[in-house]
This record gives C-alpha cells, structure tokens and sequence, in this order.
C-alpha cells in the first residue's frame, strides 16, 4: 500500500475517534455547566429564608404575646422566642421547597428538556 494512503487512513481513524469523543465529552460538560447554573439559581432563590421567617416570627409572637399577655415583660419575651423559633422552621421548610422547584426548572431550561 502506498505509503500517502496509509497516512490518509491513519488520519481519517484518527479524525473520526475524535469526533466521537468529543460529543460525549460535550454533553458530560454541558450537564455539569446546567448543575452549576441551577446550584446557583437555587440559592439565590432560596436567599436566607431561616434568616426572614425567624424575624417576622419574632415579630408576630411578640405582637402576640403582648396583646395576650396585656403588656406583660416575660409574655413578650415568650411569644418572642417562640414566634422564632416556629418562624425559622417555617422559613427554612417553605425556602428549600421553592430552592427545589427553581432548581430544577433553570436546570431543565439549560439542558433543553
């Protein structure tokens, strides 16, 4: 066999090895570009809601626990700590769902789904 006709199929086998890969190795980059782009959406959306609730829990507990307790000092305090407490679980519950959801509609809007 002529010596150019090896190097042409050479670089033909070469070429097409290539270009197999190379579409498996798009895809597996893409997929993780989409995980970080949803990872950051997600967190972004989910912003500091333990942070959110627990304050507007504090806030509507003391509220609360003043009109209860006709402006009782330890009734404040309790309906505070108690509002903040229920607030943050609250909070943090109602952000991770949401956190999901974004997560997952940025992710499949990047992949194309």
């Amino acid at each position: 066999m002529n010596r150019t006709v090896k190097v042409i199929l050479g670089a033909a086998l070469a070429a097409s090895t290539l270009a197999l890969t190379t579409g498996d190795s798009f895809a597996a980059s893409q997929k993780q570009y989409c995980k970080a782009q949803a990872n950051r959406a997600a967190q972004h959306a989910a912003g500091n809601s333990v942070g959110t609730g627990a304050a507007l829990g504090a806030g509507a507990g003391g509220v609360y626990g003043g009109v209860t307790g006709h402006g009782a000092g330890s009734n404040i305090v309790t309906g505070l700590a108690l509002g903040a407490v229920g607030g943050a679980i609250v909070g943090g519950a109602s952000g991770q769902q949401h956190a999901k959801e974004v997560y997952w509609n940025v992710y499949h809007d990047c992949m194309g789904y």
